[in-house]
């Protein structure tokens, strides 16, 4: 597996300085800067869009559940195939960014919801503790993978227990290759 990373602050020195701003991919040893001087690094590749699902029903109800698997019902497999939990098979060896898309109908406040256990998680800000209201949240993030791998699903987990009057609303997971 790899890793690609934004630099949040200025870090190191001479051949092992990062730079706040500037994206990077770790090689084994060492931090190699994607964009140099606002040009697209040597062996980088522009972000090429390989798949996009898509969840359009407002209306899932999830009592009693404290988790579930994302349920993608149009699949668009532009250059790698897409399943129903977000999950891609990679048409070819390298950085794959992803980005998840979820619309949860919730009391503010209710529960501890993450997609990734102590990394991703987040909390319902809209509505009151009283009312209700939709809340959309965004993820971004990546992964390396090898020709013909299959990345993981993607799941969204409440941190409690659902109950009658929630709903979990669209989902949407966009897949990008971005090179070696």
């Amino acid at each position: 597996m790899g890793m690609l990373t934004l630099a949040l602050q200025n870090s190191g020195t001479g051949e092992n300085a990062v730079y706040e701003g500037r994206l990077y991919k770790f090689n084994g040893t060492g931090w190699d800067e994607m964009v140099e001087d606002g040009e697209i690094a040597s062996g980088s590749l522009f972000p090429e869009l390989v798949a996009v699902g898509n969840k359009t029903i407002n209306t899932t109800t999830c009592t009693g559940a404290v988790m579930g698997n994302f349920q993608l019902t149009a699949l668009k497999n532009i250059k790698t195939t897409i399943n129903a939990n977000g999950s891609i098979v990679a048409n070819k060896t390298g950085y794959y960014i992803w980005s998840v898309s979820i619309r949860q109908f919730m009391l503010q406040s209710a529960y501890s919801p993450f997609l990734l256990p102590g990394m991703l998680n987040y909390a319902f800000r809209d509505g009151t503790t009283a009312v209700r209201a939709w809340q959309t949240t965004v993820f971004t993030g990546s992964v390396y993978l090898e020709q013909g791998d299959t990345s993981e699903p993607f799941q969204w987990h409440l941190g409690g227990t659902c109950v009658a009057a929630d709903r979990i609303g669209e989902q949407q997971v966009v897949w990008q290759y971005i090179g070696e």
